[in-house]
């Protein structure tokens, strides 16, 4: 599990960017109350090379580590810089209510086939305990048809993991590449 090491922020959030950190705040169980920290950048780009928003992450701070889920990443929008980061402890027991990312895996065998993926659902609400719950919600196309339909109730995360969805919702469709239909 990745983990990254916070220090004590007393600065004003631009002089802590300045002087090659992130900003942060961390909250929740057994912290107790927020704490303003700061994060090498370095370690917070090599975090969030594979993990975003609700990841689960391990913060050292002040010689005590958090289990911890990232709510929330700000982005200046511009030039894509990293402002903040938002971090809540919990246990690993604990039951959360989350979104996880939907990942499709072999879409480029429908393309193979002149197909493509239309996704409707990037993320799906999930509620279970965090140690159980995925970073992220495979789903394996390679085999999928023409008019096949992907919705909640096919998939199987597990009896320990609760969809927060309607069962019927469709996620994803396979259909005829954009190509073939200005063909036709």
């Amino acid at each position: 599990m990745n983990q990254v090491v916070a220090l004590e922020r007393i600065e004003n959030p631009n002089s802590v960017r300045r002087f090659g950190f992130i900003p942060a705040i961390l909250y929740g169980k057994g912290v107790s109350s927020p704490q303003k920290v700061k994060i090498a950048k370095k370690d917070v780009l090599k975090l969030l090379r594979h993990n975003s928003k609700n990841s689960k992450v391990y913060v050292d701070y002040k010689n005590n580590k958090y289990f911890c889920v990232i709510k929330d990443v700000q982005l200046d929008y511009l030039n894509k810089d990293i402002l903040h980061l938002e971090f809540q402890a919990v246990h690993e027991d604990e039951e959360v209510k989350i979104e996880l990312p939907v990942i499709f895996e072999g879409e480029e065998f429908l393309e193979a086939k002149g197909f493509i993926l239309e996704t409707y659902m990037p993320k799906i609400e999930v509620m279970g305990r965090l140690k159980d719950l995925p970073e992220v919600i495979k789903i394996d196309v390679k085999d999928k048809k023409l008019g096949d339909k992907i919705t909640i109730e096919d998939l199987n995360l597990g009896e320990e993991i609760k969809i927060l969805e309607d069962l019927d919702k469709v996620i994803a469709v396979v259909s005829n590449s954009a190509t073939e239909d200005i063909a036709s």
